[in-house]
């Protein structure tokens, strides 16, 4: 672990976990999170961003300096389906695309409780449709989101294909909440102390927040894409903490997915917080996401080209 890891662990430790308990209001709690955007830096210079309204939703079309090459992330940020943190993610997205040199299309899907499931999902097939519709290849798409939104990705694989629409080229998570479900099981409770952000106890509420107070919900593979079929899903790659309460969100997954038959691999890295990947100058944030970036080039390559 970088020094640099463990100076945020303690900012996120006492300064950030302790303020955010199961007592503090959805108003209490939208408000806290914008902490998180002093600590996740600017777009990198040069990037060009435009705001588009969709209808039930927006989204952010997000455009590196260098120019994209023939590549498109399609990127939905988390916030535990209840927040949202809108410079965080265009930060983080705007540098995965510098590195990926590929375009992006951040979906702020609706959220709950003011719009409760299946309508964030929805949003997120209605931006994939848009790409679709806007004559993209689906060969050059990559799907991909953190925490809550990498969770999403797995349900809009999911949805994508019993759908029938054509898939993207791959997917990845990063921190992936993939099971919703009330429970104690593994590192959710083997990590609960080590984990330097997110309580198991405050989780579930938003979980349950997200299927609108009906935890019989919480089993239905859409929400749960733990839960879900993988058959014929592009490959995966998924990464989390080792000291995270959601590690074994990611690994239990993985595992589904493999079972399956799709290529699916899990990164670990060692002491850093959920989602460390905001974090512009954290060493380990950096090589997370120069391993997403060379996934999705590798997967977004012409064909022919290695």
């Amino acid at each position: 672990m970088s020094l640099r890891a463990r100076v945020v662990n303690s900012l996120y430790r006492y300064g950030l976990k302790p303020t955010m308990g199961p007592d503090l209001t959805l108003e209490g709690l939208r408000s806290r999170a914008q902490r998180l955007e002093r600590l996740s830096g600017r777009p990198p210079r040069g990037t060009r961003i435009n705001r588009l309204n969709l209808g039930t939703f927006v989204v952010e079309e997000i455009i590196p300096a260098a120019g994209p090459e023939d590549r498109t992330v399609l990127y939905l940020p988390g916030g535990g389906f209840v927040l949202r943190t809108p410079a965080v993610h265009r930060a983080l997205v705007g540098r995965l695309c510098r590195q990926a040199r590929a375009s992006a299309l951040l979906v702020f899907y609706r959220l709950a409780p003011e719009n409760p499931f299946p309508a964030g999902l929805q949003d997120c097939v209605a931006a994939y449709r848009h790409l679709l519709e806007r004559g993209i290849d689906p060969g050059t798409i990559v799907v991909g989101g953190d925490s809550a939104g990498g969770g999403m990705t797995l349900s809009l694989l999911l949805a994508l294909r019993d759908q029938q629409l054509p898939l993207p080229a791959a997917a990845f998570t990063l921190s992936a909440v993939t099971d919703l479900r009330i429970h104690r099981d593994g590192t959710r409770t083997t990590n609960r102390d080590s984990d330097v952000m997110l309580s198991v106890e405050v989780s579930e509420g938003w979980h349950t927040t997200y299927v609108g107070g009906d935890p019989r919900r919480l089993y239905e593979p859409l929400v749960s894409p733990v839960l879900g079929d993988y058959s014929g899903l592009p490959p995966l790659l998924m990464q989390a903490s080792s000291t995270e309460v959601l590690l074994d969100d990611t690994r239990k997954a993985a595992n589904a997915a493999v079972a399956a038959g799709v290529n699916a691999s899990v990164q670990v890295f060692t002491n850093v917080s959920h989602v460390w990947h905001i974090i512009p100058h954290l060493p380990e944030a950096r090589r997370a996401l120069t391993e997403i970036s060379n996934f999705i080039r590798y997967h977004t390559a012409p064909k022919g080209f290695t």
